[in-house]
């Protein structure tokens, strides 16, 4: 028989926890497949997020592929992710801060959409 086990873990570690998770994908290629600059907004993504939550992480580049609909071309990229933690009233304060950089790297990196996680649920954001 599995038995659940309450267990408060910010008290055993005398710890205190940041709530949810953002991440937003940072792509290398635009909508074409062209080479897009992609260390320049990982930067300024490192730099919002440590600004507005704390501090940010980034994963090194992973494979990933999404279909242009629009051109009929699979668009083979290797975005990296940075994300960060935060309490959900700091990610409401920061709400329009983000969406008005993510539609900047979005149209100066010429996306078709951005893609972003929040608490475990994927969004995309047109352009």
């Amino acid at each position: 028989m599995n038995k659940e086990i309450s267990f408060d873990i910010a008290a055993q570690f005398e710890a205190t926890g940041s709530g949810q998770k953002l991440s937003l994908y940072v792509p290398n290629k635009d909508k074409n497949g062209l080479h897009v600059d992609q260390s320049v907004w990982v930067d300024q993504t490192i730099r919002l997020f440590s600004k507005l939550f704390g501090g940010a992480t980034v994963f090194p580049n992973i494979l990933g592929a999404w279909l242009n609909k629009e051109t009929d071309q699979l668009i083979v990229e290797e975005p990296q992710i940075v994300y960060s933690y935060m309490t959900a009233d700091a990610f409401i304060k920061a709400a329009d801060e983000l969406k008005t950089f993510m539609y900047r790297m979005g149209n100066e990196t010429n996306q078709g959409q951005i893609g972003f996680e929040f608490d475990s649920t994927f969004y995309l954001l047109d352009i």
